[in-house]
C-alpha cells in the first residue's frame, strides 16, 4: 500500500511540481521508510511553495520527533495549531505534553482534540492514561472505554490491567 502510495504522490507531482500536500504525503513516506533526508527534501519543497501549511508543520513534528528532538517537534506541532486548530496536531502536541511529563497540557490537548474529533480513539486513550495516573479510576474507565469501543486495543489492554491490579471492580 506504502508502495502504490508513493507512486501515486510522484505521479501526482509529475502533473502539478508545485502540489505541496503532495510533497508532505510524499514526505510522510519516507519518514515512515527511515529516509529522513529524503523527506526533508520534500519538506523543504512544500515550505517554498506554502510556508503557512498546517499539514506541513506536522510533518516537521513527526519528523523532529523521530529524531528525538521533542522541543523542535512541540514548536512545529505548535505553530501548526497557531495556523489552523487541528485535532491531528493537538493530539501530536499532547503526546509530546505526556512524554516530556506535563500532564495536564497532554490531558487539555487530548480533550481539545476530542472535541475536535468525537471519534479520535488515541485521544480518549490518552486522557484515560493521565487520569489513572492521577488515581482517578471511574474517569480512566470512562475514557478507555470510550476508546474500546472504537476499536483501539491499548484501551482494552489497559482495562484489562486496571481489572487484574484490582483497579476495576
Amino acid at each position: 500500500a506504502t508502495l502504490q502510495a508513493q507512486i501515486d504522490l510522484d505521479k501526482a507531482l509529475s502533473f502539478n511540481a508545485k502540489d505541496e500536500i503532495a510533497m508532505v504525503q510524499r514526505a510522510k513516506i519516507e519518514l515512515l521508510g527511515s529516509a529522513p533526508a529524503k523527506a526533508l527534501g520534500f519538506l523543504q519543497r512544500a515550505f517554498e511553495i506554502n510556508p503557512r501549511l498546517p499539514l506541513l508543520h506536522m510533518a516537521y513534528g513527526s519528523m523532529y520527533e523521530a529524531e528525538g528532538n521533542d522541543a523542535a517537534a512541540l514548536a512545529a506541532y505548535n505553530y501548526s495549531i497557531q495556523l489552523e486548530e487541528n485535532a491531528a496536531a493537538l493530539f501530536q502536541r499532547g503526546r509530546i505534553y505526556l512524554k516530556c511529563q506535563q500532564p495536564r497540557r497532554a490531558l487539555a490537548d487530548f480533550l481539545r482534540t476530542l472535541e475536535l474529533q468525537p471519534t479520535h480513539a488515541r485521544a480518549y486513550c490518552g486522557a484515560g492514561e493521565i487520569y489513572a495516573a492521577n488515581g482517578e479510576k471511574e474517569i480512566a474507565i470512562h475514557y478507555y472505554q470510550q476508546a474500546a469501543t472504537l476499536g483501539y486495543d491499548a484501551a482494552r489492554d489497559a482495562l484489562i490491567r486496571m481489572q487484574r491490579d484490582g483497579s476495576v471492580v
